[in-house]
């Protein structure tokens, strides 16, 4: 599967120098949001899981081709059923892992990143555009309470996602200002 895009893709041998560093796997396509940026055609219902034989199966060959990371997503990849059987099996085989979220701010998923986080998942990379993008419960403030608990509580290095539209590009200076208002060591990076 991943060896052929390898193949045909790069025209090199496969082998310890492979150029492929790291491989993103869309887990499922449920998630609550429904965001106009979405690549993933994610929904809340009539959705789709990758089946857990099939994420073992691409983990297995990303290995083979000396993949150093593996980045989680989907839709909402907390949301996928056998989430922290992903994060664990891919940290066995030696990767690193990196999971794309949107999750809601709460106890509950604080604690499911603490789980995942001593399976192996070794960061995390959030999306704010949902947040300015459509009416909704969370505010920035909220947030900035679940990204401080993420950074200490769960001490993770916390990312940011921020799809720039015609819908969000005037709120680039808000996005920067709250990303630097975390003011702390591990966040790192707005990503777009």
């Amino acid at each position: 599967m991943i060896a052929n895009i390898y193949k045909n893709c790069y025209h090199k041998p496969i082998g310890s120098d492979c150029m492929i560093k790291e491989i993103k796997i869309e887990l499922t396509e449920e998630c609550h949001r429904q965001c106009i940026h979405c690549s993933s055609d994610a929904k809340k219902k009539n959705f789709s899981h990758l089946p857990f034989s099939i994420v073992q199966k691409i983990i297995d060959e990303a290995k083979e081709l000396h993949v150093e990371k593996i980045v989680f997503t989907g839709g909402e990849a907390t949301l996928y059923p056998q989430i922290k059987e992903a994060v664990a099996y891919a940290k066995e085989n030696g990767m690193d892992v990196t999971l794309y979220s949107m999750c809601d701010p709460t106890k509950e998923n604080i604690n499911l990143l603490k789980e995942l986080k001593n399976m192996g998942l070794k960061e995390i990379i959030y999306s704010l555009s949902y947040q300015l993008t459509r009416d909704h419960v969370i505010t920035l403030e909220k947030l900035k309470d679940f990204f401080q608990q993420i950074l200490s509580v769960v001490d993770l290095p916390l990312g940011f996602h921020y799809v720039i539209t015609k819908e969000t590009y005037q709120d680039i200076d808000k996005i920067v200002d709250f990303c630097f208002s975390l003011t702390w060591r591990k966040t790192y990076e707005i990503r777009s």
